[in-house]
């Protein structure tokens, strides 16, 4: 789904901020200036060492009509929450291992640029002596000021932000540590129905406690990646559903969500079966492999695949039985009279 690497989706942004104001009959609108500014590229990744000291390019293209002023800062960031997402920080103002932000600075600071042009700043990076292996962070976030007679015709003044963020991975000879990055909280999206938890009870009897029950594909599967490192991550899995007989019958390859050091990210996944004429069924097994920088972690499932109509067909069997074991209890009790007389 995310194909400019999975962390470009994670980690690109849009910032808006809504500043109320009151609507004017002089006031002029700005109603497309959501999308004044674009930013290229959005992400950068760099392998540095220490003491090291980079160049780049950042462009900034205007696509509103009108020209606009345009601010640079440059920010840190951490995880907002294991769903996603990033807040950013002033780690001048406060220890955050993992920031780069003191390592920027950006030229011009200030600018204004014509509608429909592109500016091009120059991003100095300088990598402080002695500065330990590991991941490091920063955003330099473009904000338009906008002027005070400039709102929108919902009588809200609109100040966007667009940005640009860098992650730096500094590794000197160090590798990550697979034993640190573990998959937690996983399970498969599942039935909860009497009928399924008799069968995951039975299954427990056997030893087995990941077991699953759905009427129909696909099979869902949530996970949680727990990075432990001092390194960010980009895992891919691969998830493969076996039927009774051991033999593939679907599989689904796909880029993870990067994992930021010392952060948790959930992933959900789904393995779509090939249509076909006859309704699957039956027992299936499910793999999931992750491989993250080295670490390769796996977790499998027991699945039962019971159509709506085996469930509706095994109750209506069930009810049956029981109309027939009432109505013909004495039967049924003077037949086993004689066959036990007869023993």
């Amino acid at each position: 789904m995310w194909q400019l690497r999975s962390i470009s989706i994670v980690l690109s942004f849009i910032l808006v901020g809504l500043i109320s104001l009151p609507a004017s009959s002089q006031s002029r609108s700005l109603d497309n200036i959501n999308n004044s500014l674009t930013v290229e590229p959005a992400l950068v990744e760099l392998e540095v060492s220490s003491g090291d000291l980079l160049l780049k390019k950042i462009k900034v293209k205007n696509n509103y009509n009108r020209q606009i002023k345009v601010e640079a800062q440059v920010k840190g960031f951490v995880s907002a929450s294991k769903f996603g997402g990033i807040n950013f920080i002033d780690s001048s103002k406060g220890r955050n291992k993992n920031s780069a932000q003191q390592w920027i600075d950006i030229y011009p600071s200030s600018i204004d640029i014509p509608a429909g042009s592109s500016v091009e700043y120059t991003v100095e990076i300088k990598v402080p002596d002695g500065t330990p292996a590991g991941s490091y962070y920063a955003a330099i976030i473009f904000m338009p000021k906008i002027e005070a007679g400039f709102v929108t015709n919902s009588g809200a003044k609109i100040i966007p932000a667009v940005g640009a963020l860098f992650l730096f991975n500094l590794s000197p000879g160090e590798k990550i540590d697979p034993s640190k990055i573990l998959i937690v909280n996983d399970k498969i999206d599942s039935n909860n129905s009497i009928f399924a938890k008799t069968i995951q009870a039975i299954e427990k009897m056997f030893g087995n406690n990941s077991v699953a029950v759905i009427s129909q594909p696909p099979v869902k599967i949530e996970f949680e990646l727990l990075n432990q490192t001092n390194f960010y991550i980009r895992p891919k899995a691969e998830a493969i559903l076996r039927n009774a007989l051991g033999r593939v019958t679907a599989q689904s390859q796909v880029d993870l969500s990067t994992v930021l050091a010392n952060s948790q990210r959930f992933n959900k996944l789904m393995i779509n079966l090939p249509a076909k004429k006859i309704p699957y069924f039956g027992r299936y097994t499910v793999y999931l492999g992750v491989a993250a920088d080295g670490a390769k972690l796996s977790k499998g499932w027991i699945v039962w695949i019971l159509p709506v109509w085996f469930l509706l067909s095994t109750i209506a069997i069930f009810c049956l039985i029981i109309l027939f074991v009432v109505k013909y209890k004495k039967r049924i009790a003077r037949f086993f009279s004689i066959l036990l007389r007869g023993k």
